[in-house]
């Protein structure tokens, strides 16, 4: 049974780790695609000459 907690504790904290890992992911590629959509808004659209 010890050999089962144990192992039970090793993919607790593998899955945790996966979990900070897929949000950090996840914020990293809404602040590119944010960047992205900023970069089209900016060099893309027509620019008015006065």
């Amino acid at each position: 049974m010890d050999s089962l907690s144990f192992r039970n504790q090793q993919l607790t904290k593998r899955v945790e780790l996966l979990q900070e890992e897929l949000l950090l992911s996840e914020s990293k590629s809404k602040k590119s695609k944010e960047n992205e959509r900023l970069h089209i808004q900016v060099f893309i659209t027509p620019h008015r000459c006065v």
